[in-house]
């Protein structure tokens, strides 16, 4: 059976807005006097104020398990507050620790920054990491702050080689090998890679490093895809063989192994090329785009994609009652994520303004509404659209062509749970990740 493969690919497309009426989730704003989309913003008094004082920070880098200084390690603080000149996109700071394992970045802005550590064969570390995949603890700097003691421990990081071959057990080279972990992101599983990837040398050996311990699949994929020679190349494939990512078998390391021989051959495939013409929704030709097709091996000519216009939505940032969130609107920003992870499109974030509203442009059938950059005590209550939560609903580009707002409902008021894992015989169990779901199904 012929094997399927994917070939990437966008469109970008032009977004025409669509005038929308407001709802019931913003209905305390309204009595309160909020202004809405196209009426006059916040008050002066309201809004961001620049400041011109700058704040600094301090710290060391030392080895986890000597106490050594390490020379070198790159440091990285990325946040601040959005201004005229920065726009919505964060800023990012970087600073080399010296001799002693000491660093300082200085003409830091106000604003809430994260702050991170990397080495060469060490772990990466987030300021305020407990273990790897948890956030680490955001700093807030106001003017002429100095903070000191912002110190790094770096683990050394582990390390999985092997060698990468062809059908013909021959080496192949400039294949790129990557450690993948598991993480559930929106309640969905997901596959991360995490450390340092490394692409196969002449002898097909590769060198994965920087690994924390834990278990991991190896994947290896020719870069810019499977390079097809007479309609033969090779997928993504997972040890110890498999272009199923859920056959893959899991490889553990602990803390500083070198796990050896992780050896293994590619899965060769049939590909196919495909050719034709891209245009936009007034049928002028697409420029530089990307596009994601499906193919089952045979060749495909004369293909005509035809963009259409997405949908405009704007709406409002509103806690449960209705008021202002006691955060910074600069902080958060609007965005969508598709109903199927499988499907990758760019999202088109949507600053939130100075009032709490935002405009979200270029939605499809496809996309859920979600915000981001909320404070660590915060969350997502409800997307409401005509009074109906569709957090987990995608709406569709009919709907949002007619009349009706977003009210996106955030709460401080979350519920935390805790506990313990097992395995069968009662003792701790590492590595696991606790899902929690709603009992509605629909959900």
């Amino acid at each position: 059976m012929p094997q399927r493969s994917l070939i990437p690919l966008f469109l970008s497309v032009t977004i025409l807005a669509t005038g929308l009426g407001w709802n019931d989730p913003l209905d305390a704003r309204r009595q309160q006097g909020a202004p809405r989309p196209g009426f006059p913003t916040a008050p002066p008094r309201d809004r961001p104020v620049l400041d011109t004082a700058t704040a600094t920070l301090r710290g060391r880098v030392t080895r986890a398990d000597t106490g050594e200084p390490l020379r070198g390690a790159q440091i990285t603080v990325t946040g601040g507050r959005r201004t005229a000149q920065s726009g919505q996109r964060p800023q990012r700071w970087s600073a080399s620790t010296d001799a002693d394992g000491y660093y300082e970045l200085t003409d830091l802005p106000p604003g809430r920054y994260s702050l991170s550590a990397r080495k060469g064969s060490f772990v990466s570390l987030q300021y305020g990491q407990s273990r790897v995949g948890e956030p680490g603890t955001p700093i807030e700097l106001a003017a002429d702050d100095v903070l000191d003691d912002l110190d790094f421990r770096l683990p050394r990081g582990s390390v999985v080689t092997g060698r990468i071959f062809d059908e013909f057990s021959e080496p192949l080279t400039g294949v790129f090998v990557t450690a993948l972990t598991q993480r559930y992101v929106q309640g969905r599983r997901e596959f991360s890679p995490v450390g340092r990837g490394a692409a196969s040398d002449d002898r097909g050996q590769y060198r994965v490093y920087g690994l924390p311990p834990g278990q991991y699949r190896v994947s290896a994929a020719l870069r810019g895809g499977p390079q097809s020679v007479d309609g033969q190349g090779y997928a993504p494939t997972y040890y110890p063989g498999t272009s199923d990512v859920a056959q893959a078998q899991r490889v553990s390391v602990g803390l500083g192994q070198e796990l050896t021989g992780i050896d293994y051959i590619l899965v060769p495939v049939r590909t196919a090329s495909v050719s034709g013409t891209a245009t936009d929704a007034q049928g002028r030709p697409f420029a530089n785009a990307m596009i994601m097709v499906t193919v089952d091996g045979a060749d495909i000519t004369g293909l005509r994609l035809a963009a259409t216009l997405g949908a405009t939505v704007r709406g409002m940032v509103v806690t449960e009652n209705g008021g202002m969130p006691s955060f910074s609107p600069s902080r958060v920003q609007v965005t969508t994520q598709p109903v199927d992870f499988n499907q990758f499109r760019m999202p088109r974030p949507g600053r939130v303004n100075d009032d709490w509203t935002f405009e979200v442009e270029g939605l499809t059938d496809n996309d859920l509404i979600r915000l981001t950059g909320l404070p660590p005590e915060w969350g997502l209550k409800a997307v409401l659209f005509r009074g109906v939560d569709a957090r987990d609903r995608a709406l569709t580009t009919t709907e949002l062509s007619g009349s009706g707002e977003l009210g996106v409902v955030v709460t401080d008021r979350l519920t935390h749970l805790s506990g313990s894992v097992t395995d069968a015989q009662g003792a701790p169990a590492l590595d696991y990740t606790v899902v929690v779901f709603p009992e509605a199904q629909d959900r």
